[in-house]
């Protein structure tokens, strides 16, 4: 899937500690969400090459992971040892091929009314793939993620479980998402930026041998009917699922199905010596616009 999202009612207290703050009481109670109000900044947001701080867009309040710390041992072997297997299962990773690990990014707090209209989130480092979002106990109503890829929606509601239990949520980097506004109460959430921990991710694949050979074979006859001279087109292109920004444009960023396509593909083209690349496409239209009767539209 392009998106994972689990409760754990038995995590463990992540012990909050923040720096000209203390120590961070959960579940989080609202004299405590508006001390945390008063040692944060509104979060800003990247529009084109700036980044900008925009409350229409979104309202929300951040504390940078510099300022933060876990003073719970048992919060980051959880994350390692089970949230991250879980994400990775989810997403499609491969742990072994992967090596991924999670490294906090924010501290993140939603009040009443605070919302993020649709966005991508940015590639803040190299290797990163997707976003882990981990919602703590805190009373709220409102506040649903919102996913959208290939034309569909998720919708993420946790504020009739938000008090007593927390919520993991994760997304690859591209997946356009939304938070809802905050209706009452405070959304509290660490949000994680995960990452491959080796260059390059090879995720396992499990296709049927009869499969392989069948796309083999494709693939031969096309080469040899090219190769013999017969108008035929000289490129294959397959579309992938998701979006690439040119650092990531390498196999060693895909993502889900992407990254098992080139690893089904890659064997049977150096085999029969086709070449294989990956690129972005850009199409450019230029010329005036068609003249329409009727109403001048």
């Amino acid at each position: 899937s392009y998106y994972c999202h689990r409760a754990f009612s038995d995590a463990p207290n992540p012990l909050i500690s923040i720096s000209d703050f203390g120590a961070l009481g959960l579940p989080l109670s609202a004299p405590e969400a508006q001390r945390l109000i008063s040692k944060s900044k509104q979060a800003p947001f990247g529009m084109a090459e700036r980044t900008v701080v925009d409350t229409s867009v979104r309202d929300t309040w951040e504390i940078d992971a510099s300022k933060i710390t876990l003073e719970n041992p048992a919060w980051n072997l959880w994350m390692e040892k089970t949230v991250i297997p879980r994400v990775c299962e989810a997403l499609g990773v491969s742990i072994s091929a992967s090596a991924p690990r999670a490294e906090l990014y924010k501290l993140l707090l939603y009040e009443t009314g605070s919302h993020f209209l649709p966005h991508q989130d940015t590639e803040k480092t190299p290797g990163m793939f997707a976003t882990i979002v981990v919602t703590l106990p805190s009373r709220f109503s409102g506040g649903q993620v919102v996913l959208s890829h290939a034309g569909k929606d998720e919708v993420i509601d946790i504020a009739d479980t938000s008090y007593n239990t927390t919520h993991v949520m994760s997304w690859y980097t591209d997946i356009m998402h939304s938070v809802k506004p905050v209706q009452s109460g405070y959304r509290l959430a660490l949000s994680y930026n995960l990452l491959h921990g080796k260059n390059f991710f090879r995720p396992i694949v499990n296709l049927p041998e009869e499969k392989f050979q069948k796309l083999r074979t494709l693939l031969e006859n096309w080469s040899k009917v090219h190769n013999a001279g017969y108008e035929i087109e000289e490129k294959l292109c397959f579309s992938m699922d998701h979006e690439y920004s040119q650092r990531n444009l390498q196999a060693g960023g895909l993502k889900g199905d992407d990254a098992r396509l080139v690893v089904i593909v890659a064997p049977i083209a150096e085999e029969l010596d086709i070449g294989l690349y990956i690129a972005n496409i850009e199409l450019c239209k230029t010329g005036g616009a068609e003249e329409t009767s009727g109403e001048g539209r």
